[in-house]
């Protein structure tokens, strides 16, 4: 497979359901299908489309010429690490450990994460505390050869140099031995523990006694407290992104105790220590409005907001207006004319999540009833009218909001918010709305002058869109990534001929045709 540098093009015909995490039981039969569920974590929530994709529909991929050549530095990188395997035979390795030992710190982390895409299992300890403990940056996964003794080698080989520490995905390490590691880091500035499950109060009590100078943190799916979050956020005055979602002691009651004592502590010191934050993730946590709206009294300066798969229902009252650029309100409980006022008082917005609102977190979409869901087509037309104020914005989020398209008429609230709102976006995911072909016509321009649609991600899978789609989604000539799982396009159709040679010229991901 082309490496992610080849602009590579991915091309899939398949009527397998895409979910958003792959299981064991998708690679069981090619006729059965697994069912989606509203707010199944993820890894940080974010993968490419070509990850969720299971093996038994293979990508096809072409690799594209470039528009530029690739630097020399690229080059050497992506040869050395496809190569790597080779190169630590034994006949080798005592050439390529001095090759290793002069690298640019430049340049060496390029090269870790090529080799960590490539070849994890051949990153052990030795090899990674030796090469490629250097810079002031480390970041390590569990798919890594890291050990206990890894760990401690940080702190030891780096020491006040190290400002980035990011490690995730580990579930071996204990309480104890993140917190004699962060006790040795003074100078860091980014901490990040992404779905480290056993960092817990004395790793975070040891980053608030050590490390003041933090930007940067995200504690989520770890076994982090309130309680220890407290002197966490004391400490460090500069805070500007804050992620803790997933933390199971996150509740309205402990939150609340939380803000309580910071606030009396606040108004006793007289300082303010949110007053820099500008992200804060709470995802996947069971607070509500009570929790919520009291926290973001603390930020008056907030940009990006994701309360996702939460029990949130309301969202007004707030004293002032941060200015929020991205919102995340998926799979929550707030009112159509209240996320109408919301978006209405945000025209700094540039990303909207409002996927399957009105639907509980860990609802299965088989069975998911659209009675529950609150965005329907009389909210979007009104959506629309407030967002065609939002001249930054760049991606909106609609999957799974199942009522939309209900209503059908020649001039739908779908074709509407496409021709006034979504086709001025780059990202745009209507994943399992019900709409049609016809809805797509918006994404052409209606007068010659109007400039083409910028759109770089177009998500249409399990829609109702046909083969009659084509000559409207190919007047996005800037697109990157068109997925159509599960919709009735034909795979072998001269429409289907028709965008797979659009994207030809272009670095384009077509995913998931009907195979006709």
């Amino acid at each position: 497979m082309a490496s992610a540098s080849a602009n590579p093009l991915f091309l899939v015909m398949s009527k397998r359901l895409r979910t958003a995490e792959p299981s064991a039981s998708a690679h069981k039969s090619k006729r059965q299908k697994s069912n989606f569920v509203i707010g199944a974590p993820s890894a940080d929530d974010l993968r490419l489309p070509s990850e969720t994709i299971s093996s038994s529909s293979a990508l096809s991929v072409r690799n594209l010429r470039q528009p530029f050549p690739h630097s020399l530095v690229s080059i050497c990188i992506r040869v050395f690490s496809e190569h790597f395997q080779e190169f630590c035979d034994e006949n080798r390795w005592e050439s390529t450990k001095k090759w290793l030992e002069i690298v640019p710190d430049a340049v060496l982390p390029r090269l870790f994460t090529a080799l960590k895409m490539r070849h994890p299992g051949r990153l052990n300890h030795a090899v990674i505390t030796t090469y490629f403990l250097r810079g002031v940056s480390v970041v390590l996964d569990g798919n890594l050869g890291v050990t206990s003794v890894t760990l401690s080698a940080i702190p030891r080989v780096l020491g006040n140099r190290l400002r980035v520490l990011e490690l995730s995905d580990f579930k071996k390490f204990s309480d104890r031995d993140y917190s004699s590691m962060i006790k040795r880091l003074p100078s860091l500035e980014t901490l990040i523990l992404r779905n480290c499950t056993k960092v817990g109060p004395s790793t975070v009590e040891a980053a608030a006694e050590t490390c003041p100078n933090l930007k940067i943190v995200n504690l989520s799916f770890t076994s982090a407290t309130a309680l220890s979050l407290l002197p966490l956020i004391k400490a460090c005055p500069d805070l500007e992104v804050l992620k803790l979602a997933g933390i199971q002691n996150l509740s309205d009651a402990t939150v609340t105790k939380l803000l309580t004592v910071l606030s009396s502590d606040s108004r006793r010191e007289g300082c303010l220590p949110l007053k820099r934050l500008k992200s804060l993730k709470l995802r996947h946590n069971t607070l509500s409005d009570v929790a919520i709206l009291q926290l973001l009294h603390h930020c008056p300066v907030l940009e990006r907001l994701d309360v996702s798969f939460t029990l949130l229902r309301h969202l007004s009252g707030l004293p002032h207006a941060p200015p929020i650029e991205k919102l995340s309100l998926t799979s929550t409980f707030i009112p159509g004319k209240e996320l109408i006022e919301l978006v209405g008082a945000l025209p700094h917005l540039r990303i909207l999540n409002i996927g399957a609102m009105g639907v509980k977190p860990g609802t299965n979409t088989a069975i998911m009833n659209s009675t529950a869901m609150t965005l329907n087509d009389d909210v979007l037309r009104l959506l629309t009218d407030a967002l065609r104020n939002c001249s930054s914005l760049e991606s909106i989020n609609l999957v799974q909001n199942s009522k939309i398209g209900s209503t059908r008429r020649h001039d739908s609230a779908l074709a509407y918010f496409i021709r006034q709102v979504g086709r001025r976006c780059q990202h745009l995911n209507l994943s399992g709305v019900p709409m049609r072909s016809e809805d797509l016509i918006g994404l052409v321009a209606e007068d010659p002058e109007d400039p083409v649609s910028p759109l770089k991600t177009l998500n249409l899978n399990k829609t109702l869109i046909d083969d009659e789609c084509t000559p409207w989604i190919s007047s996005c000539a800037s697109l990157e990534i068109l997925e159509a799982a599960e919709t009735k396009i034909s795979g072998t159709s001269s429409h289907y001929r028709l965008l797979s040679s659009l994207v030809q010229s272009q670095s384009h991901w077509v995913q998931g045709c009907e195979n006709r």
